[in-house]
């Protein structure tokens, strides 16, 4: 039998430590022909991890916190700060970029990977995320031809859905636009000359993949890069 390439998953901890997992991203993985891994927020292990997996994931989940952007006026009791796993999550890409593994960042990961080459966020922005619990919102991205996610979703119009607060904002160096909203927000990112994949998306296609060849198309990508 194959082997299956391996992609480590950064997730949400809860109370006392526990990882907050999100099935769906477990479940596309294997589905794309991989194997996830939910990750311990361990920063003095992220090396060993680089070394390790074939891949990663950086998963959803609270706020960057504002300083790793230079927003210092905004009222920090406003965000979902989790500064261990900002740390992990720093110390991990920095480790995963340098061994050129594939990377796919959801959500907040997206904004993490946009933050460590010198971009910035909006803090806080109303409309993509609702208030109800459980329900999602749809719009509509406009994909440019030629990169990353469109080679994923083989398509310049596609439907996502929004969950979430903060998005991002100035572009870090050598990130690229992939996709915009209608609105004009930023929805996906990749890393010029980057010889692996890598891909920031806002929406979180691990909650709709198996309905939606685009969606599914993303980790499909990711698990194939891994294999090499």
């Amino acid at each position: 039998m194959t082997r299956r390439p391996v992609i480590g998953i950064t997730q949400s901890r809860g109370r006392e430590g526990r990882l907050d997992v999100g099935e769906g991203y477990l479940c596309a993985v294997w589905d794309a022909g991989g194997v996830g891994v939910t990750l311990p927020c361990l920063a003095e292990k992220a090396e060993e991890y680089a070394e390790y997996f074939d891949g990663f994931i950086f998963g959803g989940g609270g706020d960057i916190s504002p300083w790793y952007y230079g927003e210092n006026e905004f009222p920090r009791e406003l965000l979902d700060i989790d500064e261990k796993r900002d740390t992990f999550e720093w110390r991990l890409l920095e480790c995963a970029i340098k061994k050129q593994k594939p990377i796919l960042g959801i959500c907040r990961g997206a904004q993490v990977m946009n933050v460590f080459f010198g971009g910035t966020l909006y803090p806080y922005i109303e409309g993509h995320i609702s208030k109800a619990q459980n329900r999602e919102i749809w719009h509509n991205l406009s994909v440019f031809k030629g990169n990353t996610l469109h080679k994923c979703t083989k398509n310049g119009k596609i439907t996502v859905n929004s969950r979430h607060k903060q998005n991002i904002k100035a572009r870090g160096r050598g990130i690229n636009v992939c996709a915009l909203s209608d609105d004009g927000f930023i929805e996906a990112i990749e890393l010029e000359g980057y010889p692996s994949f890598f891909l920031g998306v806002q929406f979180h296609p691990e909650r709709y993949y198996e309905s939606d060849a685009a969606a599914r198309g993303i980790f499909e990508e990711l698990v194939e890069s891994a294999k090499n």
